[in-house]
């Protein structure tokens, strides 16, 4: 029995598809796993307090944009920081926001 042009070509395609579909599977799939929490909105990266533009610093969780303005200033007229626990030298950083934040902060 003789196949047809297109009857061949069809299963050529066929086989690629196969051989291909087999090759994919082969390679792990990425998975995305998201984790909500409606306790804490920290950043998923460090946050160089010493450098953060004032987007960067209101991403850290608790520290909105006044915070953020304040940290900023505080930089500039006291140098920078030397740790996470002498933002408690901003007025409105307690004790609180520095153990939310400390995880997410680098010097």
């Amino acid at each position: 029995m003789k196949l047809l042009r297109h009857e061949t070509i069809l299963g050529i395609a066929t086989l690629l598809f196969v051989i291909v579909s087999l090759f994919l599977s082969a390679f792990p799939k990425a998975t995305t796993v998201l984790v909500a929490s409606s306790e804490s909105t920290a950043s998923p990266y460090l946050i160089n307090i010493n450098t953060a533009d004032k987007e960067e610093l209101d991403i850290l969780d608790g520290i909105g944009p006044a915070l953020a303005d304040r940290i900023i200033e505080y930089r500039n007229n006291n140098g920078p920081f030397k740790s996470a626990e002498e933002l408690s030298e901003v007025s409105g950083i307690g004790p609180a926001i520095i153990e939310n934040i400390k995880d997410y902060v680098e010097i």
